[in-house]
């Protein structure tokens, strides 16, 4: 059985990729949850609300990492050498 291969237009292959991008994937089911007649406002409302925050944490920036200044490094490296008793080895 012989197989038919045919060209997919650039359109569809976009469409694809993009759907991988999590961040579209989420303003797709927003999308599409909006325009969904079978569901009751109660229901969209509740979805909703799962829905909108997480596209909003992911069109944040993440935060920029908390650097611990040196000195509190050393600080806290005397503090524990001072703490531990001396270890006894039987």
């Amino acid at each position: 059985m012989a197989r038919k291969m045919a060209l997919v237009p650039k359109e569809l292959v976009s469409e694809y990729y993009q759907l991988n991008k999590l961040e579209i994937r989420v303003e797709d089911n927003i999308s599409n949850l909006l325009h969904n007649e079978e569901k009751s406002d109660d229901v969209k409302a509740k979805l909703l609300s799962h829905w909108i925050p997480k596209y909003q944490r992911l069109m944040q920036p993440p935060p920029k990492p908390f650097a611990i200044p040196k000195e509190l490094l050393q600080e806290a490296e005397v503090e524990l050498e001072e703490t531990l008793p001396p270890l006894r080895y039987p």
